[in-house]
């Protein structure tokens, strides 16, 4: 007997009625991340979250729920399509992030409209190479997330000139209004514009759906 095809819209419908049936590697991208809606899109991630750390949701604290309610206020939302995650190290804001990257790479078949994922350090490391291959994909791909921002090298001498990774990807996605950016942090506000200009941080600012957890670390 043939085996029925889970799509993601089955299984995201199936994770909102608490049936908790995810969609297999195979059929994942069957009607993509578009088709789907809002609340289909919170319960996926909601069930990659769960699936990541090995709790259910009421077991979450209470900054961790309240985080990833705010997540859901950005998923509904249109109007910013960047967001900005800060926070404590260990809150859960990279669990979150990758959480929502997985989902729509899972319902997306086309790699252009991939998200592409990478830490802040590998972002700098590209420069530090002067790997233009790996820079231009990153400032081209339209869906990215950069992780830890904060942690990698704030200037880089290459070849003698003095390069700002960071500083220059933003500047570069910015020009891109299509773009979609997600970023975290453990700098507050203050820090990211010590660190990168307040240009910078005015351009975060206006971009991106900012959620804060000034919680505790969940690994103790």
């Amino acid at each position: 007997m043939k085996k029925d095809i889970i799509t993601v819209k089955d299984a995201a419908a199936d994770i909102l009625s608490e049936r908790k049936r995810a969609p297999d590697a195979a059929t994942a991208a069957q009607d993509g991340w578009r088709a789907l809606t809002a609340d289909q899109r919170i319960a996926m991630v909601r069930w990659r979250i769960e699936q990541m750390v090995g709790i259910g949701f009421a077991e979450w604290s209470d900054e961790t729920q309240k985080m990833f309610r705010k997540l859901a206020e950005y998923m509904r939302q249109g109007q910013k399509r960047w967001l900005l995650l800060i926070g404590n190290v260990g809150v859960g804001k990279t669990t979150i992030a990758r959480a929502l990257a997985y989902c729509h790479n899972q319902a997306t078949a086309s790699q252009n409209e991939k998200m592409m994922i990478l830490t802040a350090p590998t972002l700098a490391e590209y420069y530090r190479r002067d790997n233009v291959d790996e820079i231009t994909r990153a400032r081209k791909r339209r869906k990215i997330l950069v992780d830890d921002v904060g942690t990698e090298a704030e200037s880089l001498n290459v070849f003698g000139n003095a390069i700002y990774p960071f500083i220059d990807f933003i500047s570069t996605k910015y020009d891109d209004p299509s773009s979609v950016v997600l970023l975290t942090t453990n700098l507050n506000s203050d820090e990211i514009a010590q660190r990168y200009g307040e240009r910078i941080l005015d351009r975060l600012i206006e971009r991106c759906f900012i959620i804060k957890n000034n919680g505790k670390s969940l690994r103790h």
